[in-house]
């Protein structure tokens, strides 16, 4: 008796039984052999539709290739997967046929290796093939085995199934390819992906997280190591946040917070987390991103700076609209004289203006931006030395509000503020470094440091952050400040 292929899977040929063939007891005890007979049919019969079941339930087919004369015999199911036509024979041809061109190598090197006597290869192994009827490309899961002659040296047929896997195939590719893109933007450096068990108090560690957090990447940080990067008040900050969540029964987390590394560097992150019950255990896993907005928290706060110094500006040349005002009406001078005097200042401090307003891309030179701030002041006994010295407009722009504020504060306060006093501006570069000096002279004695002011913070933190400075000292004999920028676009 032997299995062969039938329509719905494998069936069991007629056993070629003789007196010869039976055993011995069975002219003994008739009854006995037809016991014997019996079991042996129940068992193959049962093992039949063990078989049959299996392969219908799971969508298997049943393929064999007979190699002495070429033949193939597929069973219903290997025939409607493959879209043969169920009322027909296969052919060896029509198998060659549906397998896809650019995979017929591998599964022709399969083939080869499990009929070679002495590889004997069984392996799973997936293909395309271009359905019979219809030509739609379709993946297959294929596995066989190779039986040999009684020398063991010639296969003589070649034995296995088929499964169609498409839908399953198609959605590890989606998956890899999502995959493949989450490692590129965590390899970007922007992105991290981490988890948290609460009840352990534990996180994964991964080399993009390390890196966003200001470790080595082969580092192994604790919670608590990764918590000490916080600036200080967000770690109670965020406490508050998730518990203010969990009271209201919100599984999801949104948060930005600041981060200031050991050795000063700043950074802004946003965090987006899941909160999880464990399958198993006690406690919650807390699963989530972490990104890097630190150039977008920046242009906010510059945005948010421009927006202050606009008004303080609006303000300042109020301020200075009105000294010149005064000036002009107190100078002796005919009113003609004055009123000309006075708009010419006027017009100055629009070019001033514009020039600090609009070299955001090309390149200027900086005696010249100098002179065009300074020019409503000239009265007042301003020198300027120093080389000619080509900026980008970042730099221009900084350093032309710098001049303006300490122009405003010298009209105001300082040495402009008398016909007898002056102010000394000298620069020179090295490199990609540029050192500019405002020192007064001359003028009303500084009695103490003038702080707090918005004009103040714009030189201290808004227009010169690290590595570039802005440091001023208020001398008795005048305000002095030395301005260290970088010439380029980017520090």
């Amino acid at each position: 008796m032997r299995l062969e292929p039938s329509d719905t899977g494998w069936r069991s040929s007629p056993p070629n039984a003789n007196l010869a063939t039976l055993p011995a007891a069975c002219f003994v005890a008739p009854k006995r052999c037809q016991s014997m007979t019996t079991h042996t049919i129940s068992t193959s019969i049962s093992a039949e539709d063990r078989l049959r079941i299996a392969t219908s339930a799971a969508r298997i087919g049943v393929w064999e290739w007979d190699m002495a004369d070429n033949s193939m015999i597929y069973s219903q199911i290997a025939k409607e997967i493959c879209g043969f036509p169920l009322d027909q024979p296969v052919t060896f041809e029509m198998v060659s046929g549906v397998t896809h061109p650019e995979d017929f190598p591998t599964t022709h090197a399969a083939a080869l290796r499990a009929l070679d006597p002495e590889v004997r290869e069984t392996v799973v192994y997936r293909y395309r093939i271009r359905r019979y009827d219809t030509g739609e490309v379709r993946w297959m899961l294929a596995y066989g085995e190779a039986h040999f002659d009684e020398t063991g040296t010639s296969a003589i047929r070649y034995v296995g199934t088929l499964q169609d896997v498409t839908e399953q195939h198609l959605a590890e590719e989606r998956l890899a390819a999502s995959e493949a893109r989450l490692r590129m933007a965590m390899a970007s450096g922007d992105l991290a992906v981490w988890e948290i068990d609460t009840e352990t108090g534990t996180i994964t560690p991964s080399p993009e997280l390390n890196r966003l957090c200001g470790f080595p990447e082969d580092a192994r940080p604790s919670l608590e190591d990764l918590r000490s990067r916080y600036a200080p008040g967000e770690r109670e900050r965020l406490a508050a946040e998730g518990t203010a969540a969990a009271a209201r029964g919100d599984t999801r987390i949104e948060s930005e917070f600041q981060q200031i590394w050991p050795d000063g560097t700043e950074k802004w992150r946003l965090m987006r987390a899941n909160i999880l019950p464990k399958s198993t255990g006690s406690g919650y896993r807390i699963i989530g991103v972490l990104m890097d907005v630190t150039e977008r928290k920046q242009q906010e706060t510059r945005l948010d700076l421009l927006n202050q110094e606009l008004r303080h500006r609006i303000k300042n040349s109020m301020a200075v609209v009105g000294t010149l005002a005064t000036a002009a009406i107190t100078s002796g001078a005919d009113p003609q004289t004055a009123n000309q005097r006075f708009r010419e200042r006027l017009a100055a401090i629009g070019i001033a203006t514009d020039l600090i307003l609009s070299h955001s891309d090309e390149k200027v030179d900086l005696g010249d931006l100098i002179q065009a701030i300074i020019a409503p002041y000239q009265a007042g006994g301003i020198v300027l030395k120093g080389p000619s010295v080509s900026v980008s407009g970042r730099c221009a722009r900084n350093v032309g509000m710098a001049i303006h504020e300490l122009a405003t504060n010298a009209i105001k306060y300082g040495s402009l503020s008398v016909d007898a006093g002056g102010v000394d501006i000298s620069w020179q570069a090295d490199g990609a470094w540029l050192t500019l000096v405002w020192h007064e002279h001359d003028g009303p004695r500084v009695e103490a440091e003038r702080t707090g002011g918005f004009g103040s913070r714009l030189l201290r933190r808004g227009l010169f952050a690290p590595p570039e400075s802005a440091e001023t000292e208020f001398l008795p004999e005048g305000v002095r400040c030395t301005i260290r920028a970088n010439v380029g676009d980017t520090i």
